[in-house]
């Protein structure tokens, strides 16, 4: 499970709520890999995850442009990285579902691509 921990505050209170519902949504997700019985749930985890992602990083982009921010670009390349990603593990969740998705690709996704690409 992830946690939001300080170190991942970034002071602005949007982004700050925004990264703390990412972080639920990707811990039910790892939650509910766990099982094959719960498809439907797993499903909706998934659409949750993807659609509230890409809704995160288009407003952190908006306020990123606003702001200025030097490393926009950069940012932006992350961002897109971690949507093809989620996608990635959508098709091959909806592809193999009669296996769990590997719990530890999983993690290796998501414990430290969005740390990086959230803030």
């Amino acid at each position: 499970m992830i946690k939001l921990t300080p170190d991942l505050l970034i002071g602005n209170t949007t982004i700050d709520k925004d990264h703390e519902k990412l972080i639920t949504i990707i811990n039910d997700f790892l939650e509910h890999s766990k099982s094959l019985n719960n498809a439907k749930l797993m499903s909706d985890t998934l659409k949750a995850l993807l659609d509230y992602t890409k809704f995160h990083f288009e407003r952190e982009e908006r306020i990123q442009k606003e702001c200025m921010y030097p490393y926009h670009d950069m940012h932006l390349h992350e961002h897109n990285a971690l949507v093809m990603q989620i996608q990635d593990m959508a098709r091959t969740y909806f592809i193999e579902k009669s296996k769990p998705l590997d719990q530890h690709s999983v993690n290796a996704t998501y414990a430290a691509a969005p740390l990086s690409a959230l803030r």
